[in-house]
């Protein structure tokens, strides 16, 4: 996947150094992962590396993602992640993701747009809209549609879904 090691069995420690963030961890079976960021003013940008491949089931990779937010409430985010989890020969799992927001107030809207190839059966692709209210510090109630789409399969339809809720912090 392109979610480094996930959060299980793992040690990990977190530091902050001013605008600078660096996090590692180690878990089960060897594996490793590593991280920084970088925050200034509106400015974010993260890079990650991660190596399961030494534990025998896993992979390795990195990503990179930077995120803007203007004055004005308009707020972008870019992120790239590839893997080295072929073992066939085959192309090297790779995704992409884009994030178009606005802010206003105390609601949030958003567009995003992600594509990942050659990984599992066939490239995919989604598209998304979203809006999150928050009514009081704490609370967020969220709507979003999502467009799912799988290239190169027999059954080739696109995947819908209407998702919606109400988060509480605790």
């Amino acid at each position: 996947g392109f979610d480094g090691l996930g959060r299980n069995d793992n040690l990990r420690y977190d530091a902050a150094m001013g605008d600078f963030s660096l996090a590692g961890s180690y878990g089960n079976g060897d594996k490793k992962e590593l991280a920084a960021g970088y925050k200034i003013d509106s400015l974010e940008v993260r890079i990650a590396w991660w190596d399961e491949a030494s534990s025998g089931d896993g992979d390795k990779g990195a990503a990179i993602s930077a995120s803007w937010e203007a004055d004005n409430g308009i707020n972008l985010t870019g992120a790239y992640s590839g893997t080295d989890a072929s073992d066939d020969g085959a192309d090297d799992p790779t995704n992409i993701y884009l994030k178009l927001g606005y802010k206003t107030g105390k609601s949030s809207y958003g567009i995003d747009w992600s594509e990942t190839q050659d990984l599992g059966p066939g490239d995919g692709s989604s598209v998304s809209i979203a809006w999150v209210y928050v009514p009081m510090s704490g609370v967020e109630t969220y709507a979003s549609y999502r467009v799912e789409s799988i290239d190169d399969v027999d059954d080739d339809d696109d995947i819908d879904a209407l998702i919606g809720g109400v988060r509480v912090k605790f």
